[in-house]
């Protein structure tokens, strides 16, 4: 149960992958659920300002992905066992989990042009969103890593209390369907957990 949209690089694609995403949840009848939205630029762009190395960038963001699961202090601990500054560990959960994140995250990625441009990324796609979905459905949730190997832009996962994981989600691709052999696409797509459901 997949939903893609080849050839657009624009976000009005994202978004209306993402808004097809959510009415076909709304139609199988989940009741609650909210879309996390992030974007892999912020997340290179968080490595590049607290001067994570490459080394340690992909574990660092598998970690951080753990924050909706453990405690921060887990995490923190879990971060210095990657090879990460306790203190630099304490500082980024800090700052992506804080309430204010979103204001506090802009400030701290002022070094960093491609944070800075994901952070307008979200800031697109939630506006095209909002017209159209739910007040509070889709948030900002700077934690939020998938598909390491493979997206480019914009992230989502859809998520229902008291469901084990993930309902399903997606995000852009560009670039995926040249590295397996076709042509040179941007692409962005969505898909249905079926099981989890």
């Amino acid at each position: 149960c997949d939903l893609d949209t080849l050839g657009s690089t624009s976000p009005l694609a994202d978004a209306e992958v993402l808004c097809a995403h959510h009415d076909a949840m709304t139609e199988v009848g989940i009741g609650e659920f909210t879309v996390a939205l992030n974007s892999r630029h912020v997340l290179a762009g968080l490595l590049e300002a607290f001067k994570i190395s490459p080394e340690l960038g992909t574990g660092v963001l598998t970690s951080l992905d753990k924050l909706d699961k453990l405690a921060p202090a887990a995490v923190i601990a879990e971060l210095a066992e990657r090879g990460l500054a306790l203190a630099t560990a304490g500082e980024l959960v800090d700052l992506i989990s804080a309430p204010d994140a979103a204001d506090r995250i802009r400030t701290a990625l002022k070094p960093s042009e491609e944070g800075l441009a994901g952070l307008d990324e979200v800031g697109q796609v939630l506006e095209l969103v909002g017209a159209q979905l739910p007040a509070g459905r889709v948030a900002f949730t700077p934690s939020l890593v998938r598909g390491l190997s493979y997206y480019t832009g914009p992230i989502w996962e859809v998520r229902a209390p008291g469901a084990a994981g993930s309902l399903g989600g997606g995000g852009r691709y560009d670039h995926l369907i040249e590295a397996l052999g076709g042509p040179d696409v941007p692409a962005v797509g969505s898909s249905i957990g079926v099981e989890r459901i």
